[in-house]
């Protein structure tokens, strides 16, 4: 199986449902460690092994995080926003679970997170109201198709 982008295509060499190895012009540029169907775990190429984090599902979130891509200290603990679609489905939520429902992910934000040296500045406390946050996830929840919610 193979994929084009801009002209360039990579090749995926699999063992049984897993990626195992990325060819790039028949030539091996990166091999995968995977965790179990669509769950990659780590990728190593000519730049080093970079970890992924996975949600409830199995689908990759994001690499740990941009630290590991960048090497500047502002990116340490930057992760990858994930999609909201579907969103009331993918409990637990955040990067490592800590949230369990949505209105925990939203009271998290309501109060600015937690403080850390590397907290964005731009995250501060948003001040709603308890009815606010309640609107907020009753939206957030209209996010989530009816195809889906046909299946569960």
């Amino acid at each position: 199986m193979s994929k084009t982008i801009n002209g360039s295509t990579t090749e995926f060499l699999y063992d049984d449902s897993d990626v195992v190895q990325e060819k790039v012009s028949a030539t091996p540029s990166a091999n995968m460690l995977m965790g179990g169907l669509d769950q990659t775990v780590t990728r190593t190429d000519a730049g080093g092994t970079v970890n992924f984090l996975t949600d409830a599902l199995g689908s990759t979130l994001s690499l740990t995080d941009r630290y590991l891509f960048t090497k500047k200290a502002e990116d340490i603990g930057a992760l990858r926003t994930p999609s909201l679609r579907d969103v009331e489905l993918t409990a637990p939520y955040m990067h490592n679970g800590s949230e369990k429902t949505l209105i925990d992910v939203v009271r998290f934000y309501n109060r600015g997170g937690n403080g850390n040296p590397n907290l964005d500045k731009r995250i501060v406390p948003l001040k709603l109201t308890d009815n606010e946050m309640s609107e907020l996830v009753e939206f957030m929840r209209t996010l989530s198709s009816n195809d889906v919610l046909r299946l569960t």
